[in-house]
């Protein structure tokens, strides 16, 4: 099973902060999904700190968005635009290197994995399956891409077409989870929470993939205390920010 990530070191601060969530997101997966292969799609150089990713065994593809003058032309210096609308070329991307797996995992970097995820595999979506945003349930107008899992060579047929959507309905505030949402309303595979699972949901033993929506585990802890949404800030969050600070030191 492949697993893609995208990442832009376009702003040094949020990179780095990226960057050790994913170191985390790698070894955690390492341990629980020996099987899985990571990929990292990168808007960027290969410096000391990617190297460090290659010698855990992450594939780096160096990818700049296929629609970057949009991109650029739409959100002027917002880098965080230009690292989330990577995923949307994933379909360009699996086509170009010749993968054969039909369906490929996706996450943001700011996961845990938790347990074995090969459940997956029994999901066809006709596009991609998800979850819901902050309501873990899936329905219009609610669903999070921060987990998806993705029927690339369907997407590849849409691309084109998805894109030009993109394009012509820019949204400020929800950058490529709301075309997705939108464009796909009615045709998105319900994928089960646990696969994309939130801290302030509480706690829970069957997690599979644990997503820190809202807060960071990179955060002081000033910035957790005074976070604008404190709802989403649970006590099993404090927990897994020490189990995440913990594997952190140890490598």
């Amino acid at each position: 099973m492949k697993w893609f990530t995208g990442l832009n070191s376009h702003n040094q601060d949020l990179y780095v902060d990226y960057l050790k969530m994913y170191k985390v997101a790698v070894i955690t997966a390492k341990k629980t999904n020996p099987n899985l292969e990571p990929y990292l799609i990168l808007d960027g150089e290969i410096d000391s700190k990617i190297q460090e990713l290659v010698n855990l065994g992450v594939n780096v593809i160096k990818h700049t968005a296929l629609f970057y003058d949009k991109i650029i032309s739409h959100y002027k210096d917002d880098t965080v635009a230009l690292g989330v609308f990577l995923r949307i070329d994933l379909p360009k991307i699996c086509e170009e290197y010749k993968f054969e797996d039909e369906f490929i995992l996706y996450t943001d970097n700011d996961v845990m994995f938790m347990s074995d995820i090969s459940d997956l595999n029994n999901l066809k979506p006709k596009f991609f399956a998800a979850c819901g945003e902050f309501n873990p349930i899936l329905s219009p107008g609610n669903m999070n891409s921060g987990v998806m899992w993705i029927n690339w060579k369907s997407m590849l047929d849409v691309y084109d077409d998805f894109v030009k959507y993109i394009v012509e309905n820019f949204s400020i505030n929800m950058y490529d989870q709301d075309p997705l949402k939108k464009y796909f309303n009615g045709k998105i595979d319900i994928l089960n929470p646990m696969f994309n699972y939130r801290p302030y949901w509480g706690k829970n033993d069957n997690i599979k993939i644990l997503h820190f929506h809202g807060p960071k585990p990179t955060y002081i802890d000033e910035k957790i205390k005074n976070y604008g949404y404190p709802s989403l800030v649970s006590q099993y969050f404090w927990e897994l920010r020490n189990e995440f600070e913990q594997i952190l030191e140890n490598t």
